[in-house]
């Protein structure tokens, strides 16, 4: 009697396509991605930029010029980014990779 697992580890195998280059399926999360680790990078590295802007904000800090201009110039767009890609980076990565087939026929 196989498993509810074991039927669900055949159905990614016999669903994966054939030029796939990972024998064994690879390692995923739940969203499908091929590093699974990334999404858990991109959320800790917005964490600390957070932490970077809560600490200017409620701190001595913002007196000094040059810890506002390193805070507006860096900190905060690089924040905006990271919240843009956690929110809509899958959908991006998926359009680029459309992107690049269709520019690869």
């Amino acid at each position: 009697m196989t498993s509810i697992d074991e039927t669900v580890d055949e159905r990614r195998a016999d669903d994966r396509p054939a030029d796939d280059p990972r024998p064994d399926g690879g390692s995923t999360d739940r969203r499908g991605s091929r590093l699974p680790w990334r999404r858990d990078v991109q959320r800790w590295l917005h964490l600390a930029l957070a932490a970077l802007l809560g600490v200017y904000v409620y701190s001595p800090l913002h007196a000094d010029p040059t810890v506002g201009l390193v805070v507006r110039v860096g900190v905060f767009p690089a924040l905006g980014l990271s919240g843009l890609l956690l929110w809509r980076g899958g959908r991006l990565r998926a359009w680029l990779r459309t992107r690049s087939r269709r520019a690869g026929r």
